[in-house]
């Protein structure tokens, strides 16, 4: 008698499920490394934003009266942690603020400066850090390095 029997055997299936693990392990790692690259670019992209929102409020200051003389390129601007709607400066001895008008992902802390052609640098020590990235700027041109201590936030 002849058996007519349909399907595959116990080893055919095997083999198979074999080779998808072996792809899922090739795979895994690229696809991570592209999530953490968008996430990274994502920190620079947010970092630029924060930054334009902070010249415009800059220049709204200057056209205040208590604002008039005032000169960013002499200054170290820092953001404040507790606001960070909010950038402090120095003025002598006093510590003034201007209100950023910003909706994006806000940094959680940094600080940078102006040079007097307006161009943007973060501070060496302090760099800008936005969802756990560690956002540097020369000239207004950003880089970031792997994600600080803080898990980046999804």
């Amino acid at each position: 008698m002849k058996s007519n029997q349909k399907g595959f055997t116990l080893i055919e299936l095997l083999a198979v499920i074999v080779i998808l693990a072996v792809i899922a392990l090739i795979a895994t790692p690229l696809v991570m490394g592209v999530i953490n690259r968008a996430r990274a670019n994502a920190a620079i992209d947010s970092v630029y934003g924060y930054l334009d929102a902070v010249e415009q409020a800059v220049a709204e200051y200057q056209l205040t009266t208590e604002g008039m003389n005032f000169n960013p390129s002499e200054v170290t601007f820092t953001i404040d942690g507790n606001n960070t709607r909010q950038v402090k400066y120095m003025d002598g001895e006093t510590e003034k603020t201007i209100t950023v008008n910003y909706n994006g992902s806000a940094p959680e802390s940094g600080s940078f400066t102006f040079d007097a052609e307006g161009n943007i640098s973060t501070a060496t020590s302090t760099p800008i850090v936005v969802n756990g990235y560690s956002v540097y700027v020369t000239n207004g041109v950003g880089s970031t390095t792997t994600p600080s201590t803080t898990t980046p936030s999804n």
